[in-house]
């Protein structure tokens, strides 16, 4: 196995830090909790898995993901599979929901990156051991680890997907976004996570990506469509960058059907945008906005040079420092775009990107997942959410780590380092 290197980024451009809570973003949510706070049931025999966008906020229906997931595991019958990638599990529920779907049959396996292993991830080691031995190999379940990539030579384990082969009534169910499983996901972090079910050839498509996994050696990045919604994988490495190839595409006029007034709208929720590529990825939303585009945009972390060339557009810092130790504490994990407007010869498109990959050099090179979906719903409801989000974020001005240090605060980063400049 390979040894993980950790990628060491400095966040040069900060806000300064807001301590009031925002009201939360207008969107429609899919919200997986009962008003207790605890899990209603659903009888096995109408039990459906909801396809589409579930978001979490920080601040309100903290759970709506990890609840949307805990139940389809609930809902898995015997002799069925569970297939997880996470860079990080560390949630007691999950843990419990996993071991039980194990105890009646059903063949779970996991993947995390190897230099996060915690206890929950040990106790479900332990726990997936049992009962192993009176199983057929492919009903078998099981834990693994990855120094770096699993399909790559260096990166991170980065993937952040679930795929049930069948929870109640649904079959080929695929879980993915920008939520790892842990609490923190839950409780700290915006959040996306989309679902597709019954879709044969994107589920065999994540079934692909894990067996090549477990191999833990280098593999070609590939894209899988089926109707609306294009799979696509990393590592990419040297091949083309998915965020930058849409921007391209992008004509700022001429948009009909969709878009802001005949100009193509365009809303990012990107956690960290930084180095090389995060530069270039700027260079062309500056362009696009110098050109006309409605641009919106809220990020985590980023660096001066980026900062300096998105100056003049739309952009929010979405971090929040509630109890003003100086360190965020509630703070923008998704990676997520929409495209409204004229974008590769279609006037009135509607696009989503979506997954788990930053907006970073090492978001090429890491076991990462994401989809590009064409659809107005699902374009509408992003949207919807990234402008709430953008309009809620601190109003605080840009400023430099040296002017947050004549402050007194040293880093606010410094309890996300891991999360976000080490590929959380």
């Amino acid at each position: 196995m390979r040894k993980y290197v950790a990628a060491v980024v400095t966040a040069a451009v900060l806000v300064t830090p807001a301590l009031a809570v925002p009201a939360q973003a207008g969107a429609t949510t899919q919200v997986a909790q009962d008003r207790d706070g605890r899990l209603g049931e659903t009888t096995k025999a109408k039990y459906k898995v909801a396809p589409g966008v579930t978001f979490n906020t920080p601040f309100k229906n903290q759970y709506a993901i990890k609840n949307k997931l805990s139940r389809a595991i609930r809902h898995t019958p015997k002799g069925e599979k569970i297939r997880v990638m996470t860079w990080n599990f560390q949630a007691v529920g999950l843990t419990n929901d996993l071991i039980n779907a194990h105890k009646r049959g059903v063949s779970v396996r996991l993947f995390m990156a190897r230099s996060l292993v915690n206890g929950e991830f040990r106790r479900l080691t332990s726990a997936l051991k049992k009962g192993n031995k009176k199983r057929t190999k492919a009903m078998r379940s099981w834990t693994r680890t990855c120094s770096n990539s699993c399909r790559g030579k260096a990166g991170a384990m980065h993937s952040k997907w679930v795929t049930i082969s069948r929870a109640g009534r649904s079959k080929w169910v695929v879980m993915q976004g920008s939520a790892n499983l842990t609490g923190a996901a839950s409780v700290n972090q915006w959040n996306d996570w989309h679902t597709t079910v019954g879709r044969r050839k994107i589920y065999k498509a994540y079934q692909r990506v894990f067996s090549e996994s477990a191999k833990d050696r280098k593999a070609k990045a590939f894209t899988k469509r089926e109707g609306d919604t294009v799979a696509w994988f990393a590592p990419r490495g040297g091949r083309k960058d998915l965020v930058l190839s849409m921007l391209n595409d992008v004509k700022c006029k001429g948009a009909k059907g969709a878009g802001i007034k005949g100009r193509t709208a365009i809303r990012i929720a990107s956690a960290v945008i930084q180095n090389d590529r995060g530069q270039r990825i700027a260079r062309q939303i500056k362009n696009l906005h110098n050109r006309g585009c409605n641009i919106r945009m809220v990020y985590t972390m980023s660096s001066n040079n980026v900062m300096s060339i998105l100056r003049g557009v739309p952009v929010r810092h979405l971090a929040y420092d509630n109890n003003g130790d100086g360190s965020y504490d509630d703070y923008l994990h998704m990676k997520s775009m929409t495209i409204s407007g004229n974008w590769r010869g279609d006037r009135g498109a509607r696009v989503v990107f979506n997954g788990s990959a930053n907006w970073s050099t090492i978001g090429q090179i890491s076991d990462e997942q994401g989809m590009i979906v064409r659809r107005d719903s699902l374009e509408k409801k992003y949207g919807k959410w990234i402008n709430g989000l953008y309009g809620r974020a601190p109003r605080g001005r840009l400023v430099t780590t040296e002017f947050l240090r004549s402050q007194g605060i040293e880093n606010p980063y410094e309890g996300l380092e891991l999360e976000l400049a080490g590929q959380g």
